[in-house]
């Protein structure tokens, strides 16, 4: 249900595309950073703004990349 809302919401009309890198060796807190932008670049809405923050995306998006999430 909020993902049909944020759909609604978003304020991006025109999704750009961004090419997934391979991030071997950087540190978390870098890699982490740059997804989030990516990811914000893609996704601005109230519900972003509301219930995804930072920290809870990183949790979700990489736990099965990286074996330790700071």
């Amino acid at each position: 249900m909020l993902d049909g809302l944020h759909e609604d919401l978003n304020r991006v009309k025109q999704k750009p595309y961004i090419e997934m890198k391979d991030w071997s060796g950087e540190p978390d807190e870098e890699v982490a950073d740059e997804c989030w932008r990516n990811h914000k670049t893609r996704n601005d809405s109230v519900i972003v703004d509301v219930c995804q923050v930072r920290k809870c995306y990183i949790l979700i998006c990489f736990h099965g990349l990286h074996n330790k999430v700071e």
